[in-house]
């Protein structure tokens, strides 16, 4: 089921994987969020550092064309992070 599916539970290096921009990771505060589910950012857990919030809240003018689509919370802030350029960490 797609709940199993993204249940990271048995999985606890799932999103530790080294898929990343290491550059991103070598600034002060890197703008990245933890994708939890290999469908995408999905679930009650969010997890964004404080450079990601940062670069979301300046750039949300750039995901204004997302809100026409009939998304939940989760896909929207995973499609605007990756709009903005934010790294998705898996």
């Amino acid at each position: 089921t797609d709940v199993e599916a993204c249940d990271l539970s048995s999985q606890p290096d799932a999103w530790l994987d080294g898929h990343y921009k290491l550059g991103d990771l070598l600034t002060p505060t890197p703008a990245i969020y933890i994708n939890n589910c290999r469908f995408g950012l999905h679930g009650p857990i969010e997890v964004f550092s404080s450079g990601a919030v940062t670069a979301y809240v300046e750039g949300l003018p750039q995901c204004e064309f997302l809100t026409a689509q009939p998304w939940g919370e989760d896909k929207y802030l995973d499609r605007c992070m990756m709009t903005i350029g934010v790294t998705r960490v898996n």
